[in-house]
């Protein structure tokens, strides 16, 4: 049976302060919590779960610590006025659309997105034969980054990039694609 987070849907909740030894957010812990304002996250977290403040729409900030290394898939999604967050060089994996329909993510021109050192989404529509040079310094790439993008016919790695999301590449137009075997 499906059992939601911690305060699933609260409406009532403006702030929240994990408590330090906390190490991990859980899945849908927050999501849906509407009256979110503000949360304090202790640097004893290292993951931050799936959905774990997916359509908090009060949320405008967010301070992740230096602990965290996994940003789970729509961890903040829809947290529509979330504009100002940032991504400590200790995190190693971001799921996919982590930080899609946020005011920070609206505000991002069209093209391939960067998220501190991640290449975390092509947004808009890819022209055809596109190819990607992910930018030196990259250290990975999220989660479905580059799902659905069928114009892409070639994308360059650099060996900075250490770790490469889940279904980065789903549904893209493969025949174009070919994998090294430096990855």
């Amino acid at each position: 049976p499906w059992d939601p987070g911690a305060y699933w849907g609260s409406k009532k909740i403006k702030k929240v302060i994990i408590e330090n030894g906390v190490t991990s957010i859980g899945w849908e812990s927050f999501r849906y919590c509407s009256g979110l304002e503000s949360v304090t996250i202790p640097d004893s977290v290292t993951e931050i779960g799936c959905y774990a403040f997916d359509c908090c729409t009060e949320l405008t900030s967010v301070n992740i610590p230096n602990s965290v290394t996994t940003i789970g898939d729509q961890a903040f999604s829809e947290c529509s006025k979330l504009k100002t967050f940032n991504i400590p060089d200790s995190v190693t994996s971001i799921g996919s659309g982590a930080f899609d329909y946020t005011a920070w993510y609206d505000d991002q021109p069209n093209g391939m997105i960067y998220l501190g050192k991640f290449a975390y989404k092509y947004k808009g529509t890819m022209p055809a034969n596109t190819s990607i040079n992910i930018k030196n310094g990259t250290k990975g790439i999220a989660g479905s980054a580059f799902s659905f993008c069928t114009n892409l016919t070639s994308v360059t790695i650099p060996d900075s990039v250490l770790s490469i999301g889940r279904e980065a590449f789903s549904f893209c137009d493969a025949r174009g694609i070919e994998q090294s075997d430096n990855i």
